[in-house]
């Protein structure tokens, strides 16, 4: 890279940070904080903090047509809530021919090359497996502990079971960033004396798509996705405090920079792909920190690791770091949800009978046994 381009990333890189008030910070509240200079990052930060997100449309590829569409729409409307309350923004919901060419390209093992203008990641969310079951449950009787006979209804029980997988594809290049597995289990309950259970096909339909929305809502899939969407800020000044290595970054509280919540900081770097040779823009993680309030008036990022802090420069890209999930991510713990009239013993033996989701098996026996249960 000749001078001249040198000198147009560091006029450009310059202005920036002074239209949001670097070249004129305002105190510290601590005269005996130091400044240390920063070294340029090589290329400019974004210019904005929010992701913006090609949302495409989510569709079920499982093949069960007692279901229609509904988990279909369910993850869609799910997703979508999912994706802006991680701070990113919709900016197209349409699946343009090419784009699914290479995503499928990429699907199967190729690397891609197009780059998609406006938008910074692609989400992709596809139901992949509705296996539907049913049980008759006929009524019997039981004494209360006022000695008074009581009898359980004849009821029909309606089991769906869901899983699926969301992706989210990074944009330049087009490439697969993270994959995320969800999976639930619903059973409606009818009160019903028809021993052949009619109504399954009414009932499914309503339970696979409360599945969805249950599976959506788990913690392992959520967390997840919010760090992989979280708003990118870039660093903008460094001081040192007591020993202690202090940053101001583009990030406030509303974008995730709140006393306490972990951040991460990454370095954009041109370099080849370990596979192809070719080379891209990556982004290296360079330092971990915690956002600390009350320095000055504003919240900083605090990082104690010095090697660290020395290989942080000025325009490098921070993301706030949410809680993880205390479970491994690479499958979503299948959600039991319940709907009609309690059953008893009965419901408790469908549910133990009813397969688990692929993957979630073993998951499941983990946390048992980890809670000795």
């Amino acid at each position: 890279m000749d001078s001249s381009h040198l000198i147009a990333r560091g006029l450009a890189l310059g202005l920036l940070l002074q239209a949001v008030g670097c070249a004129s910070p305002p105190d510290w509240a601590n005269p005996m904080a130091k400044s240390i200079p920063l070294p340029e990052s090589q290329f400019p930060p974004p210019e904005d903090a929010s992701l913006q997100v090609v949302l495409l449309e989510a569709v079920n590829t499982s093949g069960a047509e007692a279901v229609l569409d509904r988990p279909a729409r369910a993850a869609q409307q799910a997703i979508s809530k999912l994706v802006t309350s991680a701070g990113a923004v919709v900016v197209d919901r349409s699946l343009p021919g090419t784009l699914e060419a290479e995503l499928e390209r990429i699907e199967g093992g190729g690397v891609s090359a197009l780059t998609v203008e406006g938008a910074t990641d692609v989400v992709r969310t596809r139901i992949t497996e509705v296996e539907n079951s049913w049980q008759f449950n006929k009524g019997t009787p039981w004494q209360d502990n006022a000695g008074q006979i009581r009898r359980t209804p004849t009821t029909c029980s309606f089991t769906s079971q869901i899983s699926g997988i969301l992706q989210i594809y990074g944009t330049t290049p087009l490439s697969l960033r993270k994959t995320l597995y969800f999976s639930g289990l619903v059973t409606t309950v009818m009160e019903s004396t028809d021993s052949t259970c009619a109504q399954k096909v009414h009932a499914w339909p309503k339970a696979a798509e409360t599945a969805v929305q249950h599976a959506l809502a788990e913690p392992c899939l959520r967390v997840p996705l919010k760090n992989a969407l979280a708003p990118v800020g870039y660093v903008m000044e460094r001081r040192r405090i007591g020993g202690t290595d202090y940053f101001r970054t583009s990030l406030t509280p509303a974008l995730g920079a709140r006393d306490g919540t972990e951040a991460e900081v990454w370095q954009q770097r041109m370099e080849p792909d370990p596979l192809t040779g070719v080379s891209a823009l990556r982004r290296v993680r360079v330092a971990r920190g915690e956002f600390a309030e009350g320095v000055g008036g504003l919240t900083l990022l605090q990082v104690n690791e010095p090697a660290s802090a020395e290989a942080i420069q000025a325009g490098d890209l921070v993301t706030p770091r949410f809680d993880e999930w205390h479970l491994d991510d690479s499958a979503c713990r299948p959600t039991t949800g319940v709907i009609g009239p309690p059953v008893g013993p009965m419901l408790a033996s469908l549910q133990q009978t009813t397969r688990i989701p692929r993957g979630c098996a073993a998951q499941r026996s983990a946390r048992a046994s980890s809670h000795g249960e």
